[in-house]
């Protein structure tokens, strides 16, 4: 064991050692991996002679140093040198500084990014130039009072740029038919795809602005009907491949309907819960310019067109029930997964003695377990802006918007930067 800081213990790791001397042989010639390797194990060697439970950090260093000057002295000065920078930068960093040896206030910074990781590390240094024309920007004891943590300026990464911030999303236009990185996606031939579709769209939309993202699950459950068309077609030609062997009389006593539509639903229900869990597990992985998962919400307001109401209904109970069972981690255990933030509408429908009631009880049980979904007042809504707007993301409302012929635009619509 090694004795850190606050006399905390952690495991021995002779990588360690190894990568920083690797790095400080970098600085003068390319390294020798055979004549590090041979350093590092008879550093390891040494530790162990040292015959402790555990050993101090300043003991493993000194072991280190003697090592390297006694065998490789230039690669020794480098790693010293190497060593007295890394220091002087835990005491007083700059930005960059920060970022490669991940200063707290780095580390705390987001909760949504890992700064350890290489592609989180690069999208911080790439904000360091942002936030310098910020500070350029801003009045000298506005950025002061931020930087002593009086007041905190919110993605103050990207608030210089010409970036929309907060974003209604209009899925059901971008399904038309979209260009991504210069490739033309179609409109999707099945709900797995268009699962599938909106995942990486909106991780590549969040590249392209800061803050939340927000998508109206109807949206996605209009596809529904598209798959369980194309599911009909290839179950009814099964079927009757399967009757050309039957006898007349076996024939005669098949219910061709009802084994139909026990065959679409049991398929049809298999390609819901794949296209809810691909686009679940991709939203929380799929990385955007930003370096993390989109922030993503997901809307749902059963009546909104009860054309598609029982559509709706599968799709946000797979949702749902997705979320209760979480996401599986390393270890093996299942968490609540960061994203996607649930929007769900309370209306007359809804609420107790309404035909969705079932449903708002199930969203309860997600709620109480997994502190999604949250939900919104079709009735206020309604009297304050005259027409339903979900939150963007995590808190923010646009207020109501109407074209030129009175109708009420609800997305494709977003913020041009908020504190």
């Amino acid at each position: 064991m090694v004795v850190i800081k606050n006399n905390k213990e952690m495991p021995y790791d002779s990588n360690k050692i190894r990568r920083a001397i690797i790095q400080a042989a970098n600085q003068i010639k390319l390294p020798n991996f055979d004549f590090i390797d041979s350093l590092t194990n008879e550093i390891t060697t040494k530790v162990v002679m040292k015959g402790k439970n555990a050993v101090s950090n300043s003991e493993i260093e000194n072991i280190v140093m003697s090592v390297l000057y006694d065998k490789a002295p230039d690669i020794a000065r480098q790693y010293s040198d190497y060593k007295i920078n890394k220091e002087r930068a835990k005491k007083n960093p700059t930005e960059i500084e920060k970022v490669l040896y991940v200063n707290d206030d780095i580390k705390y910074e987001n909760g949504n990014k890992n700064p350890n990781l290489v592609h989180i590390k690069n999208a911080y240094l790439a904000e360091i130039p942002s936030k310098e024309m910020l500070k350029k920007l801003l009045p000298k004891d506005c950025w002061d009072a931020h930087e002593r943590s009086i007041v905190y300026f919110n993605d103050s990464a990207y608030s210089a740029r010409n970036l929309l911030n907060c974003c209604l999303w209009n899925l059901e236009n971008m399904f038309k038919g979209c260009a991504i990185n210069s490739t033309y996606i179609e409109t999707p031939k099945s709900f797995r795809t268009a699962c599938t579709v909106a995942s990486q769209a909106l991780t590549m939309a969040t590249s392209s602005q800061f803050g939340g993202i927000t998508i109206n699950l109807l949206h996605l459950a209009k596809f529904v009907d598209v798959s369980r068309k194309k599911i009909e077609a290839e179950v009814e030609e099964e079927i009757h491949l399967m009757l050309d062997n039957f006898y007349n009389n076996e024939k005669s006593n098949f219910d061709f309907e009802k084994v139909k539509t026990e065959m679409v639903n049991k398929r049809l229900q298999k390609e819901i819960e794949d296209g809810m869990q691909t686009f679940l597990y991709q939203t929380n992985t799929l990385c955007s310019g930003t370096g993390q998962a989109a922030f993503l919400s997901v809307g749902c307001w059963l009546s909104e067109d009860p054309k598609y109401s029982n559509d709706l209904i599968m799709v946000y109970k797979e949702l749902i029930k997705q979320r209760l069972k979480g996401m599986r981690q390393e270890d093996g255990t299942y968490a609540n997964p960061n994203f996607p933030k649930i929007l769900y509408v309370l209306d007359k429908d809804t609420m107790k003695g309404g035909k969705y009631y079932e449903i708002t009880k199930l969203s309860a049980k997600c709620s109480a377990q997994r502190l999604v979904p949250d939900y919104l007042g079709l009735k206020k809504h309604l009297k304050l802006k005259g027409v339903l707007t979900f939150p963007m993301g995590c808190r923010s409302l646009l207020n109501s918007y109407q074209d030129d012929n009175g109708n009420y635009i609800t997305w494709g619509r977003a913020n041009m930067g908020m504190m």
